[in-house]
């Protein structure tokens, strides 16, 4: 599957502009319902900030809707979840992404579910480990566990690694895990790709990322026996699962090119290019 995803993403087009969006009760609806002037008849731009972990997504999204759509620009910015949802309630983007579910006090948001994604808890591909319960994940990250022979690995000290404040992702694992005041321990990266690359460059290194940023570098585990895929975060077997939202400004109406990426997105191509890239579509 990973191969299929990196092959699909060789495949897209590569005309995305990218720039940096660094601006700042949950209603999970889409308004459909918009008239169609035919393919490649809308123009504009649209806007995106937010979760690194929902990034390649949009700019794959983005790059198929383009071809599509000749006169309308996508420009993705990563950032986080936290600078997404700042900046879509300062309405400087269209569409904050977003990778945890949002808190009370977020409001003046529309949240858009548009898939599942996974937790994985990876290593180095020479770590003997190949699994873990959540109990010898919520050791290791709460400094009880400290040596991989605790865990069934090799007599070396484990070194973890965390992810950033207003992390959606930092934000997931503590909430399912360890509680909001755990897992602050570690080396701090800035997205899922850094956490793979410090993995696979240190052999006795552990750290949580987006299923879809997992490659051939590192080996992801299995928890409490189950394996991610997104068959099983389809069937809710994997015990760390999340959704992607996009959420945009509940006062201001999304322009007509806004509005059509989303459907896109909700197409049965769009959900397609959502499984390729190791999330689990709604549909």
């Amino acid at each position: 599957m990973r191969q299929s995803r990196r092959i699909m993403r060789l495949l897209l087009p590569a005309c995305l502009v990218f720039s940096l969006v660094m601006a700042g009760c949950n209603k999970e609806s889409v308004t459909n319902e918009i008239v169609s002037r035919g393919p490649g008849a809308i123009s504009g731009m649209v806007t995106i900030a937010g979760s690194t972990s929902a990034q390649t997504l949009s700019q794959d999204l983005g790059s198929i809707f383009m071809t599509k759509n000749p006169k309308v620009l996508i420009n993705v910015s990563g950032g986080d979840t936290a600078l997404g949802i700042q900046a879509t309630q300062n309405k400087t983007v269209d569409f904050g992404a977003v990778s945890r579910e949002l808190r009370p006090e977020e409001t003046g948001l529309v949240a858009v579910k548009i898939a599942y994604d996974g937790l994985a808890i990876v290593v180095n591909r020479n770590n003997p480990v190949s699994e873990l319960t959540i109990e010898q994940i919520q050791g290791i990250y709460n400094g009880k566990m400290t040596n991989w022979n605790q865990v069934g690995g090799k007599d070396a000290p484990i070194l973890l690694l965390n992810r950033e404040e207003g992390s959606g992702t930092l934000e997931v694992f503590r909430d399912k895990l360890l509680g909001k005041e755990a897992g602050k321990a570690g080396t701090v990266c800035n997205s899922s790709s850094a956490v793979v690359e410090a993995v696979s460059n240190n052999q006795n290194a552990v750290g949580y990322v987006s299923f879809s940023a997992v490659d051939d570098k590192v080996k992801d585990l299995k928890i409490n026996g189950v394996e991610l895929t997104v068959k099983t975060m389809k069937e809710k077997k994997y015990p760390l699962i999340r959704p992607l939202y996009y959420v945009y400004s509940e006062s201001s109406p999304l322009s007509e090119q806004a509005q059509s990426f989303l459907n896109f997105i909700f197409s049965e191509e769009g959900q397609r290019i959502i499984g390729t890239h190791g999330y689990s579509p709604l549909s």
